[in-house]
């Protein structure tokens, strides 16, 4: 999913962080810009860029950021390879893509330690389980779909081969029409999926198994060839992340009006938007003791469905790519601190 970051946006942004840039830019000796590649980048699906903005966080680490086009065909690690990026965003099955090729990279901050990924049922239905899809017919959002219910079903203890599946799309009414026509039992989508068939009438709830709903979703992943040189920038990126993170437990009323300044086209129905928020909250808070910890037991327990859906030939050993220097640096701020600048701001601008 990608949202464009309009000039409105740009504008918006800058209004409500401009007092807090200047302050920080002036303890700065110089601005540094880093380049970041991620999906959705101006969607709440990933709020902590809107409030460490909004914060002015990136500017208290002197860092400019310089968010790439993230609507292309070309693989995320490339940018990587060729220095276009400084760091990536890569989902599971990307990232033990470019182990299995040998790419000098490492997971550094696990962003999301949720999985967004998920099969849904009509909150009415007397489907419990993935089990209980044995000889039904199955929407998938997009053919990519397939993996994700594969590997569910082999984890529920189920049969693949004894289900249908039909690609659905994307688009809410479709999806709800679906179920209130009865032409799927369940959906395999995403949370903005789910969120647009409860938008359309049709309540829903998750059957994904709980033993791969907790896995590495999306990491931040950087060169190791490069990454000494780069690491005070690093650092001070997944901090202000981390910090971005934290809000969303904070204020949420705060977080609501950040969104809505920065990416507007998301709250043109409030209902739509605040579902949206529910689900990214979540999907944003850190399983782990600390923000952005790379979980190397998570890593290890997810290549079994990795290879099971032929995303890997083979497991790997996870301290190859896992490097967690950055962790300590990144959590090296008190929740307090948080919870009084999100004050400061809700006082300025609610």
């Amino acid at each position: 999913m990608t949202i464009n970051f309009t000039m409105k946006s740009a504008l918006a942004i800058a209004a409500l962080a401009g007092s807090t840039l200047a302050a920080s830019a002036q303890d700065c000796a110089e601005m540094k810009a880093i380049n970041v590649l991620a999906p959705a980048t101006r969607s709440m699906v990933f709020y902590p860029v809107m409030a460490a903005e909004a914060l002015g966080y990136f500017a208290d680490e002197c860092l400019t950021v310089n968010y790439l086009p993230a609507d292309t065909t070309i693989p995320y690690v490339a940018f990587l390879q060729n220095g276009q990026a400084d760091v990536v965003m890569l989902d599971g099955p990307q990232t033990f893509q470019a182990v299995q090729a040998g790419l000098p990279i490492a997971i550094v901050f696990e962003a999301n330690q949720r999985a967004p990924e998920g099969i849904h049922v009509a909150a009415g239905s007397d489907i419990q389980s993935v089990k209980d899809l044995e000889g039904k017919t199955v929407g998938l959002v997009s053919d990519r779909d397939v993996a994700t219910l594969k590997w569910a079903m082999n984890v529920g203890g189920a049969d693949f081969n004894s289900v249908t599946t039909v690609i659905v799309g994307d688009a809410g009414p479709t999806l709800a029409n679906a179920f209130k026509r009865e032409t799927v039992a369940a959906v395999v989508g995403a949370l903005p999926d789910f969120i647009a068939i409860n938008a359309n009438g049709i309540p829903t709830r998750d059957i994904y198994p709980t033993e791969i709903a907790e896995t590495p979703a999306n990491s931040f992943a950087v060169n190791t060839e490069t990454i000494d040189e780069k690491s005070v920038m690093l650092e001070g990126f997944f901090r202000a992340w981390a910090k971005g993170q934290a809000v969303g437990k904070i204020d949420r009323p705060a977080l609501e009006k950040m969104s809505a300044m920065a990416a507007p086209e998301e709250w043109l129905d409030e209902n739509f938007a605040k579902a949206f928020m529910d689900g990214a909250i979540p999907l944003n808070s850190p399983i782990s003791a600390g923000y952005g910890a790379v979980r190397h037991n998570s890593w290890e327990a997810v290549q079994g469905g990795m290879m099971l859906i032929g995303e890997i030939a083979q497991p790997y050993d996870v301290d190859t790519f896992l490097d967690g220097r950055f962790i300590n640096g990144s959590n090296t701020w008190t929740y307090q601190d948080v919870v009084d600048d999100v004050a400061a701001w809700h006082a300025a601008n609610m």
